[in-house]
């Protein structure tokens, strides 16, 4: 297998041995630096944790999934699935249950993974196809609705504009491998610029990981994974102002599931065979109908598809989880001119629906979800205005109402009201050195629709090898989970700041989140049963640091983030407010000769998990973690203008740790290769 993937890039090499001057070369696809910005998406101010991650930070990271990119956003944190197969998000501690809300090209992805009476939103991606990654903490992502308690992650994925560059047509193929797991990536991706209205992109990648071993030389069993990915879109420009894109993309992964025994995660062995297929489809319109002040049309239509199947390797039964998500956003800008004030306003709405079928062929019903159908809409208008060079405004309001019932007709439903206020002030906005530091403040609340599962779950008493299994009764009655965010902070971003060319940015940021009718398990008055209920309220404090230093020739960067509970948790995998380790992250890198090549080094510092509610000696061992820190390394050399290699060691001390809440010791040293060849 090395030996495939190591020949083949050499003979990409040969085959593109083209001089790096050659004036006939194709313009190269270069896209900026990794950035931190507050005004890309409609509706957000300067000041709100917006995080940006470009293809060219995706590219370094070389990554089997996304969990790596997470260290470049504080206050973001990635955590595995049992390998490498999935994984997922948790944003200032909360996570599970949309409490994050998750989308790909804009379509939202609402796939809810329940193990030992806990949830998850698994995220499965070819981070070959990303373009971006956008980031929204806190009050900032109240605008996506009563699933983004905590935040959003918007990943897009590749356009044909990207891929043929101004020509008529273009692409890309890309080959890698790791040591670690006998890893292979490829991908090759199309793009044709049929006429002046139409273009086309194709694209395939296949991924295959075996198990990896930790810096023990243990192998970790089902912590592999097989995956196939499709990406089909056209875009059509209507004029200069117009545009409708049209988007497919399909995955399919095949991967082991091994068995943890409850509460205590420790694998014991193979036991599950898992398919997971996936279908995403938008169409999304965009107007900007420039030199039109009060017009800036953003919509978007889409249906989502997953079906997971899995089958026990031992008893051969069958479960399967299906949801269907479907649902429309449209978001319209206007900008409002007085002589004192500049206003822009974002105004639209929203709508999607859920539905889910679960089967289960044998296993015990309390990991299954509940069948049904989920819908809300929501209508929203954010402002942001600016009196004069010293102050700025803005505001947001939102209402949602939401309805479900599960297949015997029992429903639930309600509605919420939230928004948010905020202010930024520019102290020094008259003065040449420091005009561009900004202080902010912001309040903010959001809500969350409680999942089909958590309102419909019925199941018997059982028992078993662990001994007696409370059953679940349904419960109708469950009101949604609320937050109310208060955050303040500074923002500097700073060009020419010791040399011509330089750029300084930081943002540094305080919370405090109040949490109430939190949703958990509790005991009825039965105790043969329990149910999931408004358990009472909670609350979090935190602070986030991002910096980052670019001056051409080097760059370096830096984030801290660090949360706190005030409620001791269980601290196992799925419970919805955790308390995380603090951590830090920095990085440093070098271009060299004339910037074709980029050397860098990676670290990151995590500290001791030490904190549960739980009781039981064996849990509390297997829970906490020590502290750790792990050293990459990275080089990218740009060939020519065509042909990029990439090359990064992983743990490069090998050292052997266990991440906070994951099933095994995580990877030992890892050496990874790509070549990608643009034509």
């Amino acid at each position: 297998m090395k030996l495939k993937i190591y020949t083949s890039i050499a003979f990409l090499a040969v085959a593109t041995g083209i001089n790096a001057e050659d004036e006939n070369s194709n313009e190269a696809y270069e896209l900026a630096p990794f950035q931190v910005v507050g005004s890309i998406l409609s509706g957000l101010s300067d000041s709100d944790a917006l995080t940006v991650l470009d293809r060219e930070l995706l590219q370094n990271q070389q990554g089997s999934t996304a969990v790596n990119i997470f260290n470049y956003t504080a206050g973001v944190t990635g955590i595995n699935e049992g390998g490498r197969q999935s994984f997922r998000i948790n944003i200032r501690g909360l996570e599970g249950s949309g409490r994050v809300a998750i989308d790909i090209d804009g379509a939202q992805q609402n796939l809810t993974d329940h193990n030992h009476g806990f949830a998850t939103n698994r995220v499965m991606l070819d981070t070959n196809l990303l373009k971006s990654v956008d980031v929204v903490r806190g009050p900032a992502s109240n605008k996506k609705g009563g699933g983004a308690l905590a935040g959003s992650v918007s990943f897009n994925t590749i356009d044909p504009v990207d891929l043929t560059r101004g020509n008529a047509s273009g692409g890309f193929f890309s080959i890698g491998g790791e040591e670690n797991g006998d890893g292979f990536t490829s991908t090759v991706a199309l793009g044709r610029q049929a006429n002046e209205q139409w273009s086309f992109l194709g694209a395939l990648s296949y991924r295959s990981f075996g198990d990896y071993e930790d810096a023990d030389g243990n192998e970790v069993i089902a912590s592999g994974k097989k995956s196939e990915t499709g990406l089909f879109k056209a875009v059509y420009q209507a004029d200069e102002n117009q545009t409708l894109r049209f988007s497919y993309q399909g995955n399919r992964y095949d991967y082991d599931g091994s068995g943890a025994f409850a509460r205590g995660q420790l694998r014991s062995a193979n036991v599950a065979a898992e398919q997971v297929d996936s279908d995403t489809f938008s169409v999304q319109y965009a107007n900007l109908a420039k030199g039109k002040d009060w017009l800036d049309l953003q919509a978007n239509l889409y249906l989502t598809k997953t079906e997971r199947l899995e089958e026990d390797l031992d008893s051969d039964d069958v479960d399967l989880h299906d949801i269907e998500t479907k649902g429309f956003n449209i978001t319209n800008s206007a900008i409002l001119n007085t002589e004192s004030v500049y206003s822009r306003i974002s105004y639209g709405l929203d709508f999607f629906e859920d539905d889910l079928v679960s089967l289960s062929d044998g296993v015990n019903p309390t990991t299954s979800d509940p069948g049904g159908q989920r819908s809300q809409y929501g209508l929203f208008i954010n402002g942001n205005h600016q009196l004069n060079r010293y102050v700025t405004i803005f505001e947001g309001l939102r209402y949602d109402d939401f309805e479900m019932e599960d297949l015997q007709g029992v429903s639930l439903s309600g509605d919420n009201f939230s928004g948010r206020l905020g202010t930024e002030f520019h102290p020094f906005a008259n003065s040449e050195k420091l005009n561009d530091l900004t202080l902010f403040a912001s309040y903010g609340t959001g809500f969350r629709t409680p999942t089909l599962r958590e309102a419909f779950i019925s199941s018997q008493p059982s028992s078993g090898r662990r001994g007696f299994r409370a059953g679940t009764l349904p419960n109708p009655n469950l009101e949604p989970e609320r937050s109310k965010t208060w955050e303040a902070g500074i923002l500097r971003l700073k060009q020419n700041v010791f040399q011509e060319g330089d750029q300084l940015r930081f943002r540094a940021a305080y919370y405090e989140k109040d949490l109430v009718d939190v949703i958990g398990t509790v005991a009825t008055d039965d105790p043969d049963f329990n149910t999931l209920d408004n358990v009472g309220d909670d609350a979090m404090y935190g602070m986030e640091f991002e910096a980052r230093y670019d001056a051409g020739a080097y760059f370096l960067g830096f984030t801290y983030d660090r949360s706190v509970r005030e409620l001791i948790g269980s601290g196992l995998p799925g419970d919805p407010i955790q308390n995380q380790p603090w951590s830090v992250f920095t990085t440093l890198g070098y271009n060299l000769m004339e910037n074709r090549l980029t050397l860098g080094a990676e670290h990151r510092h995590v500290s001791a998990f030490e904190q549960t509610n739980q009781t039981n000696p064996t849990v509390i061992e297997r829970l906490f973690r020590p502290s750790f820190d792990v050293f990459n390394i990275y080089a990218q050399f740009r060939v020519n203008e065509n042909f990029l290699l990439n090359a990064r060691i992983d743990n490069a001390a090998d050292k052997l740790y266990q991440a906070y809440q994951t099933l095994d010791y995580a990877m030992g040293r890892n050496a990874k290769i790509t070549a990608t060849l643009k034509f």
